[in-house]
């Protein structure tokens, strides 16, 4: 049942790596799903950089992270998806890497970038 003034539930957009530096177009109340491979057990993980989240913050906010792991031996890659939710209209560009957390100062091994357009 719809009722007037209540918003309705957005849709799920889900992108993986194959939109790296791509655009999707969303709606006000989407939620965007990234899943990226990673290998957990080499300590290499995607991440927002904190410097980064200025790039999308206004449009898209980071809701949660999953990371599901591999059936198969130990040190076969996984799937980490991260959630966002959109809040606003406009344009971001949302910005992953793929780093060990404790090495910083060394640039990521990949990155990921997405063009985020946010629509009523």
């Amino acid at each position: 049942m719809w009722l007037p003034g209540y918003a309705q539930p957005g849709k799920m957009v889900q992108v993986d790596d194959s939109f790296n530096g791509r655009e999707v177009n969303l709606q006000v109340g989407d939620t965007l799903e990234v899943s990226l491979s990673e290998n957990a057990s080499t300590g290499f993980q995607w991440s927002v950089p904190p410097e980064l989240k200025h790039k999308f913050d206004k449009v898209i906010r980071e809701r949660e992270q999953v990371v599901e792991g591999s059936s198969e031996p130990p040190g076969k890659a996984g799937v980490r998806r991260l959630y966002f939710e959109t809040v606003a209209t406009g344009m971001g560009e949302l910005e992953l890497h793929y780093r060990r957390h404790w090495e910083r100062e060394v640039p990521p091994v990949r990155k990921f970038k997405l063009r985020v357009r946010v629509r009523k």
